[in-house]
């Protein structure tokens, strides 16, 4: 079965997420894999691990997102928390639609996954990330609660 999600995911996969696929394949484990196409929207969830790392890619009514997860909590935390623990990014949240108000098909819009999943998952092997992880973590929860705050004003129904 996983070799066939594995052939499900790449046909749907937008090119940035068949590349980090591929790449995945050759670094990681594939230790879950459930969906595929006879499930509603065709949706589809893929765990790899190495050693202490995992990465878990999941499609969801068309739309592809990517989270980690570290020993020794295995929370999974998206991309854009690890980025920022890595880079110290301040955090911008935002609801990214396109022109007909879609959201886009990957998370977060615009960001490259076969750049940023090789260089957070050496990043992670070089040392304990955790308080990092944990620090962005709480950052993004106050920036998108903000964020949400903001909006709600803007938009009061």
């Amino acid at each position: 079965m996983s070799d066939s999600l594995i052939a499900y995911a790449l046909t749907h996969a937008t090119p940035d997420v068949a590349k980090t696929l591929r790449w995945l394949e050759c670094e990681f484990a594939l230790v879950t894999t459930q969906g595929g196409a006879t499930e509603p929207f065709g949706n589809a969830l893929l765990e790899f691990r190495r050693l202490d790392v995992g990465v878990r890619i999941i499609r969801d009514k068309s739309q592809w997102i990517l989270d980690f997860s570290t020993a020794p909590d295995q929370i999974y935390r998206g991309l854009h928390v690890l980025w920022t623990a890595m880079t110290d990014e301040q955090p911008e949240p935002r609801l990214p639609r396109d022109d007909d108000g879609e959201l886009p098909s990957q998370l977060p819009a615009g960001v490259a996954w076969a750049d940023r999943v090789p260089a957070i998952v050496a990043w992670l092997a070089a040392d304990d990330r955790g308080a990092e992880i944990a620090a962005a973590d709480q950052w993004w929860r106050a920036a998108m609660k903000a964020y949400w705050n903001e909006e709600q004003r803007q938009d009061p129904k």
